[in-house]
């Protein structure tokens, strides 16, 4: 009989597969990638455009190209577009990042070919018409408005700012008088030189007819390489800056540096590191500040890798009168954790914890597509997970306190308060 009152013994398929995509190479030189897989009639398409904040000429012009894409085209307004997915009962998402700007349908097998014309309409034709920009100019500052009042806002902003330099396309932030510079010939130059490039992502239930129907359609989208973009950091990415705002009760802090990219053979026992350390809530920081220190009700640290930086973050909001102890409360984590090797059944609950929730994340064939565009967009080996995997099984206590040794000390970190 099952003895229920014993916890069943942990297991991991060490195996990481994930589908594999179909890559057509379009005449226009684009690159698209068929993930078939699901149940359901559904189909998601995702055009990546290498038109994120990197490329900017004046900050905030690639927010604005990618909200306003919907606005207006040459043919139709933004109600006319509405009406047309509605019908359909498509959803369209747009995101615009840091490197790239992505452009999502999303909706039933029997309908897509339809709303193909339309999203080459939005993405080759928009018309980025005068009065959808002042009325969308008029949303984005009074929310920048409310956002200036919330310390988590800005400690974060500053915190890129300082570590990345104030004219940095990954520092910058973008203010009132960016924002009046942007106008609508701005947005059509933006969209004529950054919207004439891209690689497609096609997942979903998958029939031979519709493939051949988004090959046509994409087809349509002219392509010309994108001009080559590069930036200078100009800050020294250390030291500590203080935002005071009277009347909050609370401070936000950001500390954080610049650490190794994806492709730096340390990497991986960096990501499990930054699990450890911040990354879940049995994490040394939550452990050491929320339930032995009481100082916040959570923190937690990440490692960002964008195309051309990566940067380790700690972010944690605390009482203002608790903000100098709990910085020396980090610090004090991160040193120890350097210091003193985990022990063999902390380590191995660490690892448990991340691979199983690395494994939950391709539950679904958007998921696995999610990672197969990681590897693409980031230039990774194709069994970058897979080795991640390996890897993450193999390392030592002891090769983890060197790593955090070497790129997660405690003294070289940017420290940004606000409160």
């Amino acid at each position: 009989m099952l003895d229920r009152t014993l916890q069943p013994p942990f297991s991991l398929n060490n195996s990481f597969n994930l589908l594999k995509p179909q890559q057509v190479n379009l005449q226009t030189g684009a690159k698209l990638f068929f993930v078939n897989g699901g149940e359901q009639q559904v189909v998601k398409l995702e055009l990546i455009f290498p038109a994120g904040r990197w490329y900017e000429g004046i900050p905030g012009i690639s927010y604005f190209t990618a909200h306003l894409l919907t606005k207006g085209t040459k043919t139709k307004t933004s109600k006319q577009i509405a009406e047309i997915l509605e019908s359909l009962g498509m959803h369209l998402e747009i995101t615009p990042g840091f490197d790239f700007v992505s452009v999502s349908l999303f909706g039933l097998t029997k309908r897509f070919s339809e709303a193909l014309d339309m999203l080459v309409e939005i993405c080759v034709r928009p018309s980025f018409p005068s009065d959808e920009l002042v009325q969308f100019k008029s949303i984005f500052l009074q929310n920048l408005k409310i956002n200036r009042e919330k310390t988590s806002y800005l400690a974060s902003t500053a915190f890129r700012k300082n570590l990345f330099g104030k004219d940095h396309p990954y520092g910058n932030e973008v203010d009132e008088t960016h924002v009046e510079q942007i106008s609508s010939e701005e947005l059509r130059s933006f969209h004529t030189k950054h919207y004439k490039h891209f690689t497609a992502f096609t997942t979903g239930r998958l029939s031979e007819a519709l493939k051949a129907s988004i090959i046509e359609k994409l087809t349509q989208i002219p392509v010309q390489e994108v001009p080559l973009s590069s930036a200078q950091i100009s800050s020294s990415g250390k030291g500590s800056v203080h935002i005071k705002k009277n009347e909050s009760f609370q401070t936000s802090l950001r500390l954080g540096k610049l650490v190794i990219s994806r492709k730096h053979p340390d990497y991986q026992g960096l990501v499990l590191a930054n699990h450890a350390i911040g990354g879940y809530f049995g994490s040394h920081l939550m452990q050491r500040l929320r339930e032995d220190k009481g100082l916040t009700y959570g923190i937690h640290s990440a490692i960002h890798p964008l195309i051309h930086h990566a940067y380790f973050i700690i972010s944690a909001d605390v009482n203002k009168e608790h903000r100098s102890l709990a910085i020396d409360e980090i610090k004090s984590t991160l040193k120890k954790f350097r210091t003193f090797a985990l022990e063999d059944a902390e380590l191995q609950v660490v690892k448990n914890h991340f691979l199983g929730s690395l494994f939950t994340e391709i539950n679904t064939p958007f998921a696995h597509t999610e990672k197969l565009k990681s590897i693409y967009l980031n230039q990774l080996n194709n069994n970058y997970y897979q080795d991640l995997v390996n890897q993450i099984q193999k390392i030592s206590a002891k090769k983890l306190a060197e790593i955090a040794e070497e790129h997660l000390h405690e003294s070289n970190l940017l420290i940004i308060t606000a409160g």
